[in-house]
């Protein structure tokens, strides 16, 4: 029995399309409608720490202009939300790689060249 492509696309898009299309409880939407999506994280989060959420370890692979921003970026959610912590980082660059290391205050063990 052979599956084509668009039989598959089909699955997917109609998969996305039902999560995507679901409505939230009525308890998450504020009565003036504003502030939806803020409401909605929030109890998000709420529902995720009573449950037990996991911490996300991150390693960032290429420290350049772009690495270091999700660096900077991850430590401060690192700060706020503590659900998040960058393992190590890996450059080729040695001054890159040495900055990215000082940036997300790792010890000199988790910086990899390779």
């Amino acid at each position: 029995m052979s599956v084509s492509r668009r039989f598959l696309f089909g699955g997917v898009v109609a998969a996305t399309t039902s999560n995507a299309t679901r409505k939230p409880s009525p308890s998450s939407v504020e009565a003036s409608g504003s502030g939806f999506k803020t409401t909605v994280r929030k109890e998000m989060r709420a529902k995720a720490r009573a449950a037990g959420e996991k911490r996300y370890r991150v390693a960032v692979i290429g420290t350049g202009a772009s690495g270091q921003d999700t660096i900077q970026r991850l430590v401060a959610r690192e700060r706020t939300e503590r659900d998040v912590e960058i393992v190590c980082v890996c450059d080729v660059y040695q001054p890159r790689l040495e900055r990215a290391v000082a940036l997300a205050h790792l010890d000199a063990p988790q910086g990899f060249k390779n």
